[in-house]
């Protein structure tokens, strides 16, 4: 995500979500995939426009993906704690080595790495990005691969074009993180079709980062969903509601500018999300660098 467009503020990502709710507004329905415009892949960098409306847990809307009962889109339930890195950086970047090295000092814990070649695979494979996810993966770090969907704008195609990239260049890679992800009802089947090809791809996970709550509607079509992306931390009740009948595992959080790391809020936190991340860094990108209490971060999700 380090391109000169990978990274949105807070005007532009919430004027693309109310584009494309004035779209639904105005057409009164969704279009197909093929009818759908093509957009570039940029950063989410915050919350904002969630649905108020939630579907019920034996519909998830348009496309008829499954049902709340369900596990994930084609997937186990993930286990136990852990965390999301949005390591957007280059492996040369020591980030890379200080996650190995939590690792290491904290085995149990799942650390779910999201690398970026460039705002997606790349034109072509980055040798640099196939040794480095390599190494991440000896380590027990979890490589994801980045692809946008740009609120379910960008062609089915185009994502799954990028989802084969990271198959065939980068084969440490574990699993999909699917960034700018619509809370519009409606949209469900996109995420559940595409989340399925990344399992057909012998993936095993899949992320979707609306960052902010969804309609329950969602609850299948991803194994899970990032459901805050702001500055500090959420108000549990944030974290509640329609949450509370599924495993904690399929839920996560991204808090930046957060200076410090207090554990109590920490714990508490953990007992809605299953995957958090926090850091210290801020806008215009909170994702260029790990924060100074990783170490302790991992301690308290053990």
């Amino acid at each position: 995500m380090l391109s000169d467009g990978a990274v949105l503020g807070y005007a532009r990502r919430v004027t693309i979500r109310l584009a494309v709710w004035m779209s639904f507004v105005v057409l009164g329905c969704s279009a197909s995939d093929s009818d759908l415009p093509a957009a570039g892949g940029a950063v989410s960098l915050g919350a904002g426009g969630a649905a108020n409306a939630s579907a019920s847990s034996s519909s998830v809307g348009a496309g008829g993906a499954a049902s709340s009962s369900s596990v994930g889109a084609g997937g186990a339930t993930p286990s136990g704690y852990g965390t999301i890195v949005p390591l957007y950086t280059d492996p040369s970047d020591p980030t890379w080595a200080t996650i190995v090295n939590a690792k290491a000092a904290h085995p149990s814990v799942r650390v779910l790495a999201v690398v970026n070649p460039d705002s997606g695979p790349g034109a072509a494979k980055n040798a640099a990005y196939v040794e480095g996810t390599m190494t991440l993966a000896k380590a027990g770090v979890e490589p994801f691969g980045y692809v946008a969907t740009s609120y379910a704008m960008k062609p089915s195609d185009a994502v799954k074009a990028e989802i084969d990239a990271y198959v065939a260049w980068y084969p440490a890679v574990q699993g999909i993180f699917f960034d700018e992800m619509s809370d519009v009802m409606g949209q469900e089947a996109y995420y559940a079709s595409l989340s399925q090809y990344v399992k057909s791809k012998g993936l095993g996970w899949t992320v979707g980062n609306p960052g902010t709550d969804v309609p329950e509607s969602f609850a299948a079509t991803v194994d899970t969903l990032v459901v805050f992306e702001n500055a500090g931390y959420p108000s549990i009740g944030e974290l509640t509601s329609w949450h509370d009948g599924y495993p904690s595992s399929r839920f996560g959080l991204l808090s930046y500018q957060v200076a410090s790391f207090d554990l109590p809020i920490a714990t508490e936190v953990r007992s809605h999300v299953g995957f958090m991340y926090v850091t210290n860094d801020d806008l215009p990108n909170p994702w260029d660098s790990l924060p100074p209490y990783f170490d302790a971060l991992l301690g308290a999700l053990q």
